[in-house]
C-alpha cells in the first residue's frame, strides 16, 4: 500500500483517510475527493523513510568496516602514523574499529533492539570524535568534513533512537 500511496501522491493529490487507515484493499479502489490529513500521510510514509535511513546507515557502517580492512587500510595506517599513537597500537586500532563497525552494521541490519544498536553506534562515534580530536585535531579543518559529518551522524542516530523509543 505504501508504494501505491507514493504513486498517488505523485499526482499532486492527497489520498482519502480510508487510504491511510482502513481495510487492506488497493488504494485506487478507496480513492475519493476527501483528502487525508498531513498527519495521516506522514504516518504512512514515516516507516518507509525510517527503513531507508536504516538501510543507508547499515551500508555506511558495513562500508567503513570493509574499507578499513581493505582498500582504505593503507590510508588509515598513514593517518594514524601522523598521530601520537604508538606504532604498535595502530594495526590493532584499525582492526578493532573495523570489527566494531562491521558488527554494529550487521546488528542494525538484523533489526533487533535498534534502540540499543543506535545508542552504541552514537557512543562509538563520540569516542571516535574524542580520540580523533586529541590525536589528529587537524581533521576538524579537513575540507571534506571528516569529523563534522560524524557530528551530523550522531544527531541522526539520536533522532532515530528517539523514534525507536516512541514506536
Amino acid at each position: 500500500p505504501a508504494v501505491e500511496l507514493l504513486a498517488l501522491l505523485g499526482r499532486d493529490r492527497l489520498p482519502p483517510p480510508s487510504a491511510c487507515v482502513g481495510p487492506q484493499q488497493p488504494l485506487s479502489a478507496r480513492w475519493t475527493a476527501e483528502p487525508c490529513t498531513p498527519a495521516q500521510v506522514w504516518a504512512v510514509l514515516m516507516p518507509l523513510y525510517v527503513q531507508g535511513l536504516y538501510g543507508l546507515l547499515a551500508a555506511l557502517w558495513l562500508g567503513t568496516g570493509l574499507v578499513s580492512l581493505g582498500t582504505g587500510h593503507a590510508q588509515g595506517m598513514a593517518l594514524l602514523r601522523a598521530s601520537s599513537l604508538p606504532v604498535a597500537a595502530i594495526e590493532p586500532a584499525i582492526a578493532l574499529g573495523a570489527v566494531l563497525d562491521l558488527g554494529l552494521g550487521f546488528w542494525l541490519l538484523l533489526g533487533w533492539r535498534r534502540d540499543w544498536v543506535l545508542a552504541l553506534q552514537a557512543a562509538l562515534m563520540l569516542g571516535y570524535l574524542l580520540v580523533a580530536s586529541l590525536l589528529l585535531p587537524q581533521l576538524w579543518t579537513d575540507p571534506l568534513g571528516a569529523l563534522g559529518k560524524t557530528v551530523v551522524l550522531v544527531g541522526l542516530h539520536a533522532g532515530l533512537w528517539h523514534y525507536e523509543r516512541l514506536i
